[in-house]
């Protein structure tokens, strides 16, 4: 275009933005030639706020406190239910072989018996002696009654307070064991001469 005797440009500027800069590409003429210039424009560089990673928000303490002493008391809930099943009544039979005379080993782990309920001073005990269920009653009932005392001196002997012991006394034949199939009634009648021994912790 020609003004006032002089060529202008008459192209309009053309932009490119590539790889972060921009080149302008410009068409001038003037004197019947042509050339190309290429130019470096700064980029539009406004300051753009820095991204801040958000981390995960943390749990507050007095949750993570909450969190251990329900885990404490849990564990205390469980040691508290196995020392409970340890503890809960339970009982267990000595046997003799004949009269107040104990079977082979017998009084030996009446005592092991004795002495590790001893340790405990919550444990409290009772002492039962039995006998058959064939012959006098009375006279079963007397038996009964020795063996009981034969166990009462078992637990002197292995220390287990006397104080903690609730009851001794016999039942004679008035407690049989069951009748396992197959015994004879010899080999029964021998299994019901025995003491037995019920402990619990002290209420």
């Amino acid at each position: 275009m020609r003004k006032n005797g002089q060529y202008v440009d008459s192209t309009p500027q053309k932009a490119m933005i590539s790889r972060g800069f921009v080149t302008r590409f410009c068409v001038y003429v003037g004197k019947q030639h042509f050339f190309f210039r290429e130019e470096l424009l700064p980029v539009n560089t406004k300051t753009q706020p820095p991204v801040v990673k958000q981390s995960a928000p943390g749990l507050p303490r007095r949750a993570v406190l909450g969190a251990v002493l329900v885990a404490l008391s849990l564990g205390g809930a469980a040691a508290l239910g196995i020392a409970g099943a340890a503890l809960s009544p339970a009982s267990d039979d000595f046997f003799f072989s004949r009269g107040t005379g104990f079977a082979n080993g017998e009084q030996a782990r009446l005592k092991a018996k004795l002495s590790e309920l001893a340790a405990d001073d919550r444990i409290t005990l009772r002492i039962t002696g039995h006998s058959g269920t064939q012959g006098d009653d009375s006279a079963n009932l007397d038996l009964s009654e020795q063996r009981a005392e034969a166990a009462r001196s078992v637990a002197r002997t292995a220390g287990f307070p006397a104080e903690r012991i609730d009851w001794v006394g016999g039942v004679g034949g008035g407690d049989p064991l069951p009748k396992a199939d197959g015994d004879s009634d010899r080999a029964y009648q021998a299994g019901l001469a025995r003491v037995t021994l019920d402990w619990q912790v002290r209420p």
